[in-house]
């Protein structure tokens, strides 16, 4: 996690253009990014672009304007990754080349998002360039595994693969204790529900669980809720 921190640095201060952080689900990839960009003092929509889930070509291409002279999150976006078109679009916009300029070839036109009818201040035009320079950087959050994804695109980015063992994600959650959970929840009740998702571990084996930041939340939940049936609630969050 302080290696994804430092790629997440380098990228966010336009030392490298990209990073993909890929692997297994739950474990705090996304806060780790979105901790290191509030740390450099950027301000969503106006320092960067946050895109979350499915997104299409055109989608991209939009995006790609939006941000492209800054950087660019996307998380979980993995439909970017399966369709031809856009990983054309992420190997251009990522090359080391000179050549910067993105193209869109399609005989209709794109509305710009960004453009304000109203606002006689709008800098920008009232549909997206059929070409343009891009400039900008982006930060990929998967749950995916990196050879499960486009190799031409990998080459361009800086990578973190996060595959943790059950004892380095326990490690993990410990550490990040004081973070997780409602505010006002002692340390001790934290303590406690981590006490509990060890012995499940020792009861029904690793391989049965779903261990992760996520899944603590859950049993964390479950305890403060206070049903006398916590325990097989807390369980039922954990088992694969």
């Amino acid at each position: 996690f302080e290696d994804i921190t430092t790629y997440a640095n380098m990228v966010i201060t336009g030392f490298k253009r990209a990073l993909l952080i890929t692997g297994m689900g739950g474990m705090g990839k996304t806060y780790t990014v979105q901790d290191e960009v509030k740390k450099n003092g950027l301000v969503k929509g106006e320092d960067f672009g946050y895109i979350k889930g499915k997104i299409t070509p055109q989608g991209l291409y939009i995006a790609l304007y939006q941000n492209r002279d800054r950087l660019l999150i996307m998380d979980d976006s993995d439909s970017a990754w399966d369709n031809e078109d856009s990983t054309n679009l992420l190997k251009h916009a990522l090359d080391t080349n000179e050549d910067k300029t993105m193209n869109w070839s399609s005989s209709k036109e794109i509305k710009n998002p960004l453009y304000d009818s109203n606002d006689e201040d709008c800098e920008e035009c009232s549909t997206i360039p059929r070409e343009f320079e891009y400039n900008g950087s982006i930060i990929f959050i998967s749950n995916k595994f990196k050879y499960q994804l486009n190799s031409a695109v990998l080459t361009r980015v800086l990578k973190a693969d996060l595959n943790l063992t059950t004892e380095d994600t326990l490690l993990r959650i410990e550490r990040l204790l004081p973070k997780i959970g409602k505010k006002g929840t002692s340390i001790e009740d934290k303590n406690k529900a981590l006490d509990f998702m060890k012995g499940l571990i020792s009861e029904q084996g690793s391989d049965k669980l779903e261990i992760s930041i996520r899944s603590y939340s859950d049993v964390l939940d479950m305890m403060l809720h206070g049903s006398s049936h916590w325990k097989r609630l807390a369980l039922q969050q954990c088992l694969k």
